[in-house]
């Protein structure tokens, strides 16, 4: 069962990886376009792996993989904004 738990927390942290990696990566099709974006893709994806390793880091460190988020009312969501 332990093994089990171990898998899924390195599944959540693979998760929240590719989704760091994928944010940058259409942050930067919002702000320039698909053309620019393409034109420099390749350092555009070096800079975006770079960007979801330091936040990988970053999330082991806090602990923010550790945990799921369940259930955000509407009312947490206009706290934010």
């Amino acid at each position: 069962m332990i093994q089990r738990f171990k898998n899924y927390s390195a599944l959540t942290a693979l998760h929240d990886f590719l989704l760091s990696w994928i944010a940058f990566l259409v942050s930067f099709v919002a702000r320039l376009g698909f053309e620019d974006v393409w034109a420099n893709s390749g350092q555009i994806m070096f800079w975006g792996m770079v960007f979801a390793v330091s936040c990988a880091i970053v999330y082991q460190i806090v602990g923010l993989s550790s945990t799921f988020w369940r259930y955000t009312s509407i009312t947490d969501v206009r706290l934010i904004f």
